[in-house]
């Protein structure tokens, strides 16, 4: 079974079914590379989604519509984000239990896919929130994604400060004989 993406037309997500959360971490992402690896989180995004009790599931949604604008939560998953978002007025985001009951786990991935369109690290701080969160820390899946987000912001921050430790070379300009 695919899911077919809202927000992409022409390409399909694979099942929520097939993202592999049973196996050791390391086993399953140790060889995905960077691209396919930022595909899979907003996959782990929606499994999180999925298991976490409705009194939890409003903190993430919440989490995710936050860096996002109007007209990006206009085009995420039918506009049912931006329903959300206009409830208790544009400056007051508020999710309450009977805004999730037409969230869907797929609703959810396509809007953790855009928030991470938004920026590749734009999901790292999610790992921070389902720490925070005893309930939602405890399901296996978030588990792995609090790792997964983890790992790549440590590499992320390995990445940034080599780049700074590296000298510039001064512009050469070609000179013309």
């Amino acid at each position: 079974m695919t899911i077919e993406h809202p927000d992409m037309p022409g390409e399909r997500l694979s099942s929520l079914a097939k993202v592999p959360v049973d196996q050791p971490v390391e086993e399953v992402y140790a060889s995905v590379t960077p691209s396919e690896l930022d595909e899979l989180l907003p996959e782990l995004v929606g499994k999180v989604y999925q298991a976490a009790p409705p009194s939890e599931r409003g903190f993430l949604v919440k989490y995710l519509m936050q860096p996002l604008g109007a007209m990006a939560l206009l085009t995420v998953a039918n506009g049912v984000f931006a329903k959300i978002r206009f409830q208790g007025g544009f400056n007051n985001l508020q999710v309450r239990m009977e805004d999730l009951q037409a969230v869907q786990p797929e609703d959810v991935v396509a809007l953790a896919n855009r928030v991470q369109q938004m920026s590749v690290h734009a999901l790292n701080g999610l790992g921070q929130m389902l720490a925070s969160s005893p309930t939602l820390a405890s399901s296996a899946v978030a588990l792995v994604l609090i790792k997964i987000l983890r790992d790549r912001a440590k590499c992320s921050r390995d990445d940034d400060s080599r780049i700074r430790s590296v000298p510039h070379a001064p512009e050469r300009r070609a000179h013309s004989a």
